[in-house]
């Protein structure tokens, strides 16, 4: 299955599990994400699961959210804090809006 087309962020996530734990070492050793691995996941949406469709995003509900967070953990929890912490703003500028705040923070 393509993983761009996958039925959800959490399927997407289990897809990239072995990717993910074939980079461990790296990742632990240069402090970063892989590039050829970095682009698979901005390939996979997981980036963009709590932006909002109107932005582009997939606008995924939250279990199914924190579900992919943990498989992507189960692998590698630096990548699951750095897809968390991405999706963060998203929720962020998302609430913001959503409480009518006058200046635009996103």
């Amino acid at each position: 299955m393509d993983i761009q087309t996958g039925p959800d962020p959490f399927v997407r996530a289990g897809e990239l599990g072995a990717e993910i734990v074939a980079a461990a070492d790296e990742i632990e050793r240069t402090r970063r994400i892989p590039e050829a691995l970095l682009e698979r996941l901005h390939a996979s949406r997981l980036f963009r699961m709590l932006l909002p469709r109107a932005a582009g995003g997939d606008e995924t509900e939250p279990a199914l959210y924190v579900a992919a967070i943990e498989e992507l953990a189960r692998h590698d929890a630096s990548i699951a804090w750095n897809v968390f912490v991405a999706n963060s703003s998203c929720l962020i500028c998302r609430l913001s809006r959503a409480r009518g705040q006058s200046r635009r923070v996103c």
